[in-house]
């Protein structure tokens, strides 16, 4: 099988690569929020993963406001 219709940008093992190191941190950031509730979840006794709420800081930063 060849590859004709491969984009230029993308990584040679599937996917684009991110290179963005601004994009980077604030996706970091989101996993590190995520696992310290799930921490302070199971510290307290209560690992419930409905109660994990998702990260805003992952939300689009424009507001309809």
């Amino acid at each position: 099988m060849s590859d004709d219709y491969r984009s230029p940008e993308a990584h040679s093992s599937g996917g684009f690569p991110l290179s963005d190191q601004n994009v980077i941190k604030k996706y970091r950031n989101a996993i590190k929020g995520v696992l310290s509730q799930l921490g302070s979840s199971i510290m307290n006794g209560k690992f419930n993963l409905a109660s994990v709420s998702f990260p805003i800081a992952c939300m689009y930063p424009c507001s309809i406001l």
